[in-house]
């Protein structure tokens, strides 16, 4: 008998995931290998991509409604519009302390 609370999302990462967040039924997942995934939790499809998401491990990630946030291990925050994907660039190279 298949495990029920088990979901299986195709396709996989290339390495570990390290972190996951919501917006509305959109999960987000964050890897090792530097990848960010948008999956759709309807039809349990990935919706988008973005390889090369941060230029080291993606170690973090908080959402609110409209927007998600990634951290990464070089110390960079990105901030991220949902549903696009698209990357607003006004936390790049920021560091903090």
């Amino acid at each position: 008998m298949k495990d029920k609370s088990i979901i299986d999302l195709s396709p996989p990462h290339f390495d570990t995931v390290t972190c996951l967040g919501s917006v509305g039924r959109t999960l987000i997942s964050g890897s090792k290998d530097k990848m960010l995934r948008l999956w759709d939790l309807n039809t349990l499809e990935c919706k988008y991509s973005h390889y090369n998401a941060h230029r080291d491990v993606i170690t973090c990630m908080t959402t609110d409604t409209q927007y998600f946030y990634t951290g990464c291990k070089d110390s960079t925050i990105k901030v991220w519009e949902v549903p696009q994907s698209s990357w607003l660039p006004f936390f790049e190279e920021e560091e903090f302390d």
